[in-house]
């Protein structure tokens, strides 16, 4: 999986218990401004689990790396745990950025490996070196101030009990499924009965769950 998860995230020292609405500054009519913090991210539920760790007193790295947990979860097509990438942190106090680095591929492109294959389902053509998690859980270690069960939280309550699939990841579900086919497991997620998942209905990943949380048990 090759995949880059963008992910904004501001914060100061408190925050507030309740969620008001931002709002639109009067300057520019379009420029959003928050009191007390701010996630944004390519999913709602991602940043819901952003702000739930600024709710729990939790910095904005925690809140980045629970949102980049969770849209692994809601948008696996984009992102999750067996994919690479990076994060960019900003910090205030010592005016300077720190980079954490943990993207790497080997092997075929893993884009393409498998669109002309018909071969066995137990056979690799590219292998992905999957750094999301160690590269994830290092940054929230250095830079963050909540356990790490708490920032994994939201993405196991999603994998676990589930979300309404949405239209993206219908469409992409539809347009990869000769891909997804190869896989058992995949099939029984994704394409039950032999269908595409279609929008609307709830995706529930019971061992993406108890992965996410042996990862939040015993760290990377």
């Amino acid at each position: 999986m090759r995949s880059i998860c963008l992910l904004v995230v501001g914060a100061c020292v408190a925050c507030a218990p309740t969620r008001p609405s931002p709002t639109l500054a009067p300057d520019t009519g379009r420029r959003l401004v928050a009191e007390h913090g701010m996630v944004a991210s390519a999913n709602p539920y991602a940043s819901d689990a952003g702000v739930e760790m600024l709710e729990h007193g939790g910095n904005a790295v925690d809140a980045a790396v629970a949102a980049a947990f969770a849209i692994g979860v809601v948008e696996p097509m984009m992102s999750g745990i067996g994919a690479g990438g990076g994060m960019l942190i900003w910090r205030q106090h010592a005016d300077s950025a720190q980079y954490v680095d943990f993207y790497a591929t080997a092997g075929a492109d893993p884009d393409t490996a498998l669109d002309h294959y018909h071969g066995p389902s137990d056979t690799a053509l590219a292998a992905a070196i999957p750094g999301s998690v160690a590269g994830l859980l290092e940054a929230q270690a250095r830079y963050g101030k909540l356990p790490r069960a708490v920032v994994l939280a939201p993405a196991i309550r999603l994998a676990k009990e589930g979300f309404p699939v949405h239209s993206l990841l219908a469409r992409v579900v539809a347009e990869d499924s000769a891909k997804l086919s190869h896989s058992a497991g995949a099939s029984r997620i994704f394409l039950p009965n032999g269908h595409p998942i279609a929008p609307g209905t709830r995706l529930v990943q019971p061992e993406l769950a108890s992965t996410l949380q042996l990862i939040a048990d015993v760290g990377p």
